[in-house]
């Protein structure tokens, strides 16, 4: 099956660009603000690499650059072949090719970013169904989402990640939920990251106050829904670390290979 892709450059600004939205404006003829216009001459002579190597696979790829006349002021290019999503090679190959080149798109046939590329400011997805994705949300629409994870899944969880693939997630376990984010700082490497996980001071003081045969070995790693209020007013305790306003006094870091993780998208 021939799948249509749309690539573009997001803009530099803090505007969201919600896919579908700008997938539309493009259709009529306009460039929406979240884009800006690009010399799409790197990205074709990667197209070429990427199509070449694809080719030995039974593979065949076509673009288009619109506006045809100028490629060194595009808005958009039009590429077809098979779908990304259908081999994860090939997905991982295509995103190889696009590595460096700040380039993201719109896979027409799940009306999401594509796969392994970057949406403008965040996208939320849930453990429960990955075709689901909201992206540029607010921390107005959290609550509504989260409600939303489903509890009785195979993955009741959800994750927010941004355009740097630092990541928050949270994991629901009946009333409970752990909490984790991350940094990633190499793309190319995703073991260099540095993780942490939310937890309750007074919560854990309790804890280790019981005996042992009374303690859940699940209750340090989670949160109460009732928690996420009081755990709000500890984040106010933020501590500063060399990469930034990051934990709070309440929070466990480590860095490295552990836990194995998540690793980007």
């Amino acid at each position: 099956m021939i799948s249509s892709y749309y690539l573009w450059k997001w803009a530099d600004n803090d505007l969201p660009g919600k896919p579908n939205q700008v997938f539309s404006t493009l259709l009529q003829g306009e460039l929406h603000p979240a884009l800006q216009t690009f010399n799409a001459r790197p990205l074709l002579r990667r197209l070429e690499k990427f199509a070449d190597r694809r080719r030995q696979q039974g593979e065949e790829w076509n673009w288009e650059v619109n506006p045809s006349e100028n490629p060194s002021n595009t808005r958009f290019v039009f590429l077809t072949g098979p779908h990304l999503n259908d081999s994860e090679d090939r997905a991982r190959s295509f995103s190889d090719s696009m590595n460096g080149l700040q380039i993201s798109g719109y896979d027409e046939q799940y009306g999401h970013v594509i796969h392994l590329l970057q949406a403008k400011l965040n996208c939320f997805l849930y453990g429960q169904d990955h075709r689901e994705r909201h992206y540029d949300i607010t921390a107005q629409d959290l609550p509504a989402l989260l409600r939303r994870i489903d509890r009785e899944a195979c993955h009741p969880f959800a994750v927010l990640e941004d355009r740097r693939h630092y990541f928050v997630q949270c994991c629901a376990h009946e009333r409970r939920f752990c909490v984790e984010w991350r940094e990633n700082y190499d793309t190319n490497n995703w073991d260099d990251f540095e993780h942490w996980r939310a937890s309750i001071p007074k919560q854990l003081g309790a804890i280790r106050k019981q005996p042992p045969t009374r303690r859940d070995h699940t209750d340090h790693d989670t949160l109460t829904f009732a928690d996420t209020g009081e755990f709000s007013r500890h984040s106010s305790k933020a501590i500063p670390n060399h990469h930034g306003t990051v934990g709070t006094t309440s929070s466990r870091c480590w860095s490295g290979k552990k836990p194995a993780g998540r690793k980007g998208n």
